[in-house]
């Protein structure tokens, strides 16, 4: 608590103290320009945080894609009426449902896969 206290206190201090150097009182706030260039940046950032599913359904595919590359399954979800295997993985996740990787192993007895895809004893 007294980390947050601190931090506060310093914010303070820096963001609303004096004005020590005179050059930094005849800076001006945001201009209309960047005030144009900033407000659809700003109602994007609202729009995906309130409504993403737009914007995620553009990468299910691909995602699952990568998911199924990967050896990474999507578990059933029972209180998501049953997720399908190597489903969306948004919809999985929204869902609740674990991810997990494959039953495959990358090992097989003293026999390791290293990077690039050859084997060492």
């Amino acid at each position: 608590m007294l980390g947050a206290v601190y931090m506060l206190w310093m914010y303070q201090r820096v963001m609303f103290g004096p004005l020590d150097n005179p050059k930094n009182a005849e800076l001006t706030d945001l201009t209309r320009r960047e005030a144009l260039v900033l407000a659809p940046l700003l109602a994007l950032i609202v729009i995906m945080g309130v409504y993403p599913r737009p914007f995620l359904h553009v990468m299910e595919a691909s995602v699952s894609a990568t998911l199924e590359r990967a050896g990474v399954r999507i578990a059933e979800s029972a209180d998501c009426g049953g997720a399908q295997r190597n489903a969306a993985a948004t919809e999985a996740a929204a869902c609740g449902a674990v991810a997990r990787m494959s039953d495959a192993p990358l090992t097989s007895g003293r026999t390791s896969l290293h990077p690039g895809g050859e084997e060492r004893r």
